[in-house]
């Protein structure tokens, strides 16, 4: 069975003749007795390693050319391949992606991943070096315990690998949620890790409402924006399998007029969102609701700042054009995956040319977006699972971007994991999930 989660990844890093492989090798032994499959990655300054030796059948295929070259033995099994970086994390998903626990020797100038350094006195310590230290053993200082607040990295006796275990099966390799594995890290001493001392701006202008049923407060949330008259746009589909009530009882119920508007393709056009401007005038609405999938959210999203700027849709294709304030904008996603309910872009199809593009601007942040779960149970399977890897791969996105930081990284771990954990789940029970 394929993991759905990446192994957790931690290297032992110390000066020469620390007795790094020492320690690390008893905790592999430790790790395996407590049932989990545990790979090891060594870096060494080596080259040419057995067996693709000179003269050797293996040997022969490497110089061929070869990307890999394996010999299977009766009682083992060796690998090569060419492989000139040393990204412990590169290595870690190429090789051994279906492990518990993948421990490293070496690679003290890994990015992102935990590291245990092994100190004997001789030099400096690393971890007031590298980036990523969360623990120190050493036979020279006083010990911490692991439960104690401290402000550097965890210190432990070199004698006692188990404790080590302990801290890493505890902290780490078990713990609840790739978010709580970082916000430990970030308590370290090595607060810089992952960037977290580069400059950063967040912006979260959207009133998120997220929980089972909150979709029947939309009336209220209306009001708070002072919306008296709402275009709901909504997604087709949604109509068709006898929905709308969801998103109409509550206005009713607030006493909020409102005007549906479900001519949305899943592709749409500029001309769409045109259209829904005009109806959206005609019946004098000061809000507009998007309901469904990326598609519907994104023409709500350009009608809204098309009724405060005028114009038609293709002149605010581009970065920056808008300059007005839209009237207020509340989505009601029905599905994961296209994050349109708290992003500045609205997509769409140029009909005139047949291009794709998309507005951009903060005038196209929504003001609130309703988060319900229950929407999403009357999904097909196959919808479920779809959108669910589309809002994975947005996480991988963000955690793996260049300007990554703290806040994006713990926002996009979470992600990561909470996928992971529940949506075979949530494909295969639906609702009782």
């Amino acid at each position: 069975m394929m993991r759905l989660t990446m192994p957790f990844i931690i290297t032992f890093i110390g000066w020469h003749d620390s007795g790094k492989t020492t320690l690390a090798a008893q905790v592999v032994r430790l790790l395996k007795e407590r049932g989990y499959s545990v790979a090891v990655i060594k870096s060494t300054k080596e080259i040419g390693l057995l067996p693709n030796q000179e003269g050797t059948d293996t040997g022969a295929y490497s110089k061929a050319g070869a990307d890999a070259v394996t010999l299977v033995a009766p009682d083992q099994l060796v690998m090569t391949a060419a492989h000139p970086e040393k990204d412990l994390p590169a290595l870690a998903r190429r090789f051994f992606s279906d492990v518990d626990v993948v421990i490293g020797e070496g690679f003290k100038k890994a990015d992102k991943v935990a590291k245990i350094e092994v100190f004997r006195g001789k030099g400096t310590r690393l971890c007031d070096q590298v980036n990523g230290v969360i623990a120190l053993a050493t036979d020279q200082g006083i010990y911490h315990d692991i439960n104690q607040e401290i402000s550097g990295p965890s210190v432990f006796p070199l004698n006692q690998p188990e404790k080590i275990a302990d801290f890493l099966e505890k902290e780490y390799i078990r713990a609840p949620s790739a978010h709580d594995r970082k916000v430990h890290l970030i308590k370290t001493r090595q607060g810089k890790i992952m960037n977290s001392m580069q400059p950063f701006t967040v912006t979260q202008p959207t009133r998120l409402h997220f929980g089972a049923g909150t979709v029947k407060d939309l009336g209220k949330t209306v009001k708070d924006f002072n919306g008296s008259k709402v275009l709901l746009v909504v997604d087709p589909g949604l109509v068709k399998a006898g929905l709308l009530d969801r998103f109409t009882a509550p206005l009713e119920q607030e006493g909020i007029s409102f005007t549906v508007y479900d001519e949305i393709d899943p592709e749409p056009g500029l001309k769409l969102a045109d259209k829904g401007c005009a109806i959206a005038k005609e019946a004098g609405c000061d809000c507009v609701i998007g309901a469904g999938g990326g598609s519907a959210m994104d023409v709500a999203k350009a009608i809204s700042i098309l009724l405060t700027n005028g114009g038609k849709a293709v002149d605010y294709l581009g970065l920056g054009l808008i300059k007005k304030p839209g009237v207020p904008k509340i989505m009601i996603p029905t599905s994961a995956g296209t994050g349109a309910e708290v992003t500045f872009t609205a997509v769409f199809i140029n009909e005139e040319t047949g291009s794709k593009g998309g507005m951009n601007g903060d005038p196209l942040y929504p003001d609130a977006a309703i988060l319900d779960p229950e929407l999403t149970l009357s999904l097909p399977a196959k919808v479920t699972a779809y959108t669910g890897i589309d809002a994975l791969t947005h996480a991988l996105e963000a955690y793996t971007s260049t300007q990554a930081h703290l806040i994006s990284e713990m926002y996009s771990l979470e992600a990561i994991d909470l996928i992971a954990r529940n949506l075979p789940a949530a494909c295969a029970n639906g609702g009782e999930s």
